[in-house]
Formats: C-alpha cells, sequence, structure tokens
C-alpha cells in the first residue's frame, strides 16, 4: 500500500478529492446493481412467471391492469434506459479520473523542476543528465497515468464490493462459487507475477535511462562519428537497450491480458458445464435459468472489473520502481526548501584551509587551501587544464559544499550558500543562448514589465553584443537560438557577458570568458570591464597573459593548492 500514499504525496492528492470519487463511484455502482437485478424479474416476466412480484402489491395491482405484452414492453423499456443511464455515468466517472489525474502533470514536473534547481552542484553531480531529462519528461507522465490507475482501482474496488454484496444476497450459492474462483487464481497470479514484473519494471527504468544517454552520447560525438566512419559505433549498444524494453514491456502486456481471460475461461467452464449437466431437469428452465441468466450477466460486468482489479495491482509492481525514484527526489526537495535569506552588503570573502574531494572519489582535489577577495579588487586564476579552476570557482560561488575548513563573508563564518548572500555574476565556458527574444535573452525575465530597458541597452553596450544586433539587424524583441538567428561562439559570449553585466552584482567571475573573442572585441571589453573595477570585484580565469594585466592579484592553481604569485611569469 506504500505505492499509493507515495503517490499521493507526489500529486498532492487530497482525502476531499478521494471523497468526492468514492461518492461518484458509489452511484455507479448502485446503477449498476439496478442494472443487473433487472435481469432477474425481466427473465421471468418473458417466461411468464410473476411469482416473484407476489410480495409487492403496488407491483400486483400494476400488474393486474395490464396485458403481457404492455408489461414486457415496460419492463424493457425500463432496462434499456437503465443501462443507458450506467453508461453515461460510467463515461463520467472515467472522464472525471482522467481529468483530474492528468491535470496533476504540471505539478509534478514543477515539483520536480524546482528541486533539481536547489541542488547544490555536489548533489547535481550524483545523478545523470539523462536521469533528471527523463524523470521530468518520461517518469512524471507515468507517474501520473500510475495514479490514474489507481484512482480507478480504487472506483472498481467500491463497484465490485457493491455489486458482491447483491450477489450475495442473491445467491450465496453462486457469489461463493464465483468469489472462490477469483480470489484463489488472483491471490496466486498475483504471487507468481508480482517479482517478475518489479524486475521488468526496474529493467524498463535503466534501459530508457541508457537510451537517452547514448542518443546524448550521439549527438554530441556527431562530427567525429561521421568523420571517423563510425557510424554502427551506438547501434549495438541501442539495439541491446531496445530489446530490454520489449523484454520489459511484453512481461507487463502479458500479466495485464492474462488475469481477466483466465477468470473468463474458468467461469465459462463452470456456466456450460453446470448448464449441460441440468439441460435434462423439467424444473431447470422455470427455476434454475433465470438466475444463470443473472449469474451469467453479473459474471460479465464482475469478471472484467476483477481481472482489471488484479491486473491494477500486478501493473502497480512493475511501475513501483518509477514511483519510488519520483518520490524521492521530490521527497529530498521538500527537506531543502529554499529559505527568505537577506543580502548583505559585500566587504571581503575569505577562504581558510579548505579542502574538497568529489563524492565518492579518494583524490582530494584541495588540500587546505587559502584565498582572499576584498570588495573592487580583480584577482586572475591561473592553472594547467584540468588544475581543477572551474573547481575552485564552483566552491567560491557556493555550488559546491566544502568538506572541511571555514568559508567566511565580512569576516563571519558564511552559513548559507556564498549566492543567497550577495549579487554574483557569472561567465561560463559554455554559452547559453536561450530560444527567446534578446531581452529575454539577457534579463531572463519572464514578464517583459521587470525588465528595465535602461540597464539592458546599458549592458548590450558594455558587451558590445549592440554590434552584433546591428550586423544581423535585429532589435530587442528578435528571437534568437535554435528557433530564430543562430550565433557565432563570439557572438553568444558578448550575449553571456551582456546578461552578467545586467544583472547589477557585487561579484564578477570570468571563466575563460574572452576566450572565444576576436582580438578588435578583447580589447574593447577589457577596456570596459577596466572602467567598472571601482565598482565590483572580479575573478577572472584565463590562459591568455593580456587578460590578467589588469588584475589586482593573480594566483595559480596547482597539486591541490593555490598560490598567490608576485609576478605572471612565476
Amino acid at each position: 500500500m506504500h505505492i499509493i500514499s507515495k503517490l499521493f504525496f507526489i500529486t498532492n492528492t487530497s482525502s476531499k478529492n478521494l471523497f468526492l470519487l468514492t461518492i461518484v463511484t458509489i452511484v455507479t455502482s448502485f446503477i449498476d446493481i439496478l442494472s443487473i437485478g433487472l435481469i432477474f424479474p425481466y427473465t421471468k416476466v418473458i417466461l411468464n412467471d410473476y411469482s416473484i412480484f407476489e410480495n409487492y402489491q403496488i407491483v400486483n395491482n400494476y400488474l393486474a391492469t395490464k396485458s403481457n405484452e404492455q408489461i414486457f414492453y415496460t419492463i424493457s423499456f425500463v432496462l434499456i434506459i437503465l443501462f443507458i443511464f450506467k453508461f453515461l455515468i460510467t463515461i463520467a466517472l472515467r472522464y472525471i479520473i482522467i481529468r483530474y489525474t492528468h491535470g496533476k502533470l504540471p505539478s509534478v514536473q514543477l515539483s520536480l523542476a524546482k528541486k533539481y534547481q536547489l541542488l547544490s552542484l555536489s548533489e547535481k553531480n550524483l545523478k545523470k543528465d539523462s536521469d533528471i531529462i527523463r524523470n521530468l519528461k518520461e517518469l512524471s507522465e507515468k507517474t501520473v497515468v500510475c495514479l490514474e490507475n489507481v484512482l480507478k482501482l480504487i472506483a472498481e474496488s467500491v463497484i465490485l464490493f457493491t455489486l458482491s454484496i447483491y450477489l450475495m444476497i442473491f445467491s450465496p450459492k453462486i457469489f461463493f462459487i464465483l468469489a472462490s474462483i477469483i480470489i484463489i487464481f488472483g491471490f496466486s497470479f498475483s504471487q507468481i507475477f508480482r517479482p517478475i514484473v518489479y524486475e521488468a519494471g526496474k529493467n524498463r527504468i535503466n534501459s530508457d535511462s541508457k537510451i537517452i544517454l547514448l542518443i546524448q552520447d550521439l549527438l554530441l560525438s556527431f562530427k567525429e562519428i561521421r568523420i571517423l566512419g563510425k557510424e554502427n559505433f551506438f547501434l549495438p549498444m541501442l539495439s541491446s537497450a531496445a530489446n530490454n524494453i520489449y523484454k520489459s514491456i511484453s512481461i507487463n502486456m502479458m500479466t495485464t491480458i492474462i488475469p481477466r481471460y483466465a477468470i473468463e475461461l474458468i467461469v465459462i467452464l463452470f456456466f456450460v458445464t453446470f448448464t449441460l449437466i441440468n439441460y435434462d431437469n423439467s424444473s431447470f428452465l422455470n427455476n434454475t435459468l433465470p438466475s444463470l441468466v443473472v449469474f451469467g450477466v453479473a459474471s460479465m460486468r464482475i469478471i472484467p472489473l476483477s481481472g482489471s482489479i488484479i491486473r491494477g495491482w500486478v501493473t502497480l509492481k512493475y511501475k513501483l520502481p518509477i514511483v519510488d525514484e519520483v518520490y524521492s527526489d521530490i521527497k529530498f526537495k521538500s527537506d531543502r526548501k529554499k529559505k527568505n535569506i537577506k543580502k548583505v552588503n559585500f566587504e571581503e570573502i575569505e577562504l581558510k584551509n579548505i579542502s574538497f574531494e568529489y563524492n565518492n572519489s579518494k583524490n582530494k582535489i584541495f588540500e587546505e587551501i587559502n584565498f582572499k577577495i576584498k570588495q573592487k579588487q580583480t584577482i586572475g586564476i591561473l592553472g594547467e587544464s584540468g588544475s581543477g579552476k572551474t573547481t575552485f570557482i564552483n566552491i567560491l560561488m557556493g555550488l559546491l559544499d566544502i568538506k572541511k575548513g571555514t568559508f567566511n563573508l565580512n569576516g563571519t563564518v558564511l552559513e548559507e550558500k556564498l549566492y543567497d548572500k550577495i549579487k554574483i555574476s557569472y561567465i561560463a565556458q559554455e554559452n547559453l543562448v536561450l530560444k527567446e527574444s534578446v531581452k529575454k535573452n539577457i534579463s531572463l525575465e519572464i514578464d517583459e514589465k521587470l525588465i528595465d530597458v535602461i540597464k539592458l541597452e546599458e549592458a548590450i553596450k558594455f558587451s558590445n553584443f549592440d554590434k552584433v544586433l546591428q550586423k544581423n539587424n535585429l532589435t530587442l524583441n528578435s528571437i534568437i537560438g535554435e528557433n530564430g538567428l543562430s550565433l557565432s561562439g563570439g557572438e553568444s559570449k558578448r550575449l553571456s557577458i551582456a546578461r552578467a553585466l545586467y544583472h547589477n552584482c557585487d561579484l564578477l567571475i570570468m571563466d575563460e570568458a574572452l576566450n572565444s573573442l576576436d582580438e578588435i572585441n578583447k580589447i574593447e571589453i577589457r577596456d570596459n570591464l577596466e572602467s567598472i573595477k571601482s565598482r565590483i570585484a572580479m575573478v577572472i580565469i584565463s590562459h591568455d597573459k593580456i587578460d590578467l594585466n589588469s588584475c589586482d592579484m593573480i594566483y595559480k592553481i596547482e597539486n591541490g593548492k593555490i598560490n598567490l604569485l608576485k609576478n605572471y611569469e612565476e
């Protein structure tokens, strides 16, 4: 039952929603009972046997004034109307369940997205990008479908329960036979197949994740693969993962098909056998046939319901790994809610005796390093490729959790993340270009009313992105990115610089930010950055000596240490 509680937590399903669903379901089940209950008197009327109405004076009075033909037409009409009403209310119930459950998809995806955005870089590194993509898109959708199945199971269980009560009152023997068949088969089937479908479900998740990862690698290596003529490199791995998915789906499909038809076969065999045995019995037609007709009609309703319920519970076992993964992510997020932390004026940042290593790694990246930067100071960072420059910057920004040492802000040990306490702008090596307008790309504001156009234009001019706009005849409303104008590496870098400068920051961090620019733009942007040194602190990572000429101090990262250089040549 823990899967149900997890689903309700994930989708925020309330008791009120369940109560309303139960009410509608109970109404549906009573309509079912009435429609099935009329079958017996209907059969009796066809046989001109009115003995079942002897105890109902009102009915007898009515029957006394009507001919057999009129009685037959009346009860036929009532039966048709009742079944039409049952059809409509059953469809309405399914519509309510589908509309409610699938309406939960946006909130589930939003909850997951919020969680992933609140992860520290260390926590994020524990999950593959392919898993995050899969969870946000595929697993969230499957979780919602799983909720739909649960609500459908609840509704079907209520209907089955009320039908069983009716059948037990109508004929205890028939109820006992049918219940015994369903219970024995259902228990045996679920015990045999539950572990099988659970493993199939885990294999499905792993294979889905592997395929997404392989597709990502295929797209990233497209040029190399084509040039080297290794187009078949990924095909065997994709084929293997696809076959695993096929096997998993096949197991699940078979377990969903078998229950209904197996129960149906057993009941029909019993029905036919009993009829054949009593065929020559003179009292069979009047006394037994109507009951068997009701049994048959009830079975045609109960059997699919029973098969569906058994199939549903087994399928939930198949989808349990999906629910477990989504639940663990959202539950983790609920324990790490972002607090409202007030920003402070930046004066000094100091890292004292900081040690760091990645999770599940025995090799320390940094061993007791020290670093200090003050307001309005420009610091340069040198280091060979793989020395840990980017890791150091991630620690400085608060994206990585330190293992040892203290992180001080304005002389006080920092308990929160640095980006929560001061305004930081970061220009990464990779350029972020959204499939949006120029102004949304720079401001990162959804509501255009919140965009400061004056600040925007200043940032564009400061980064030399205004030349890009002029060259391509673009406005602030022009769409860029994949669905609009494609920018070159240098142009997208200027966009990133404009974005960083638009957001008034206390600390500007540039990770090889000028590398992809031509010399003319480099010189102009360096001059522009020089003009704002008096307003903000800057950390510049670069291999270019000229980029570091304006730095107040230069540090070099080497062998897990960060050392202050007296001059660049060191």
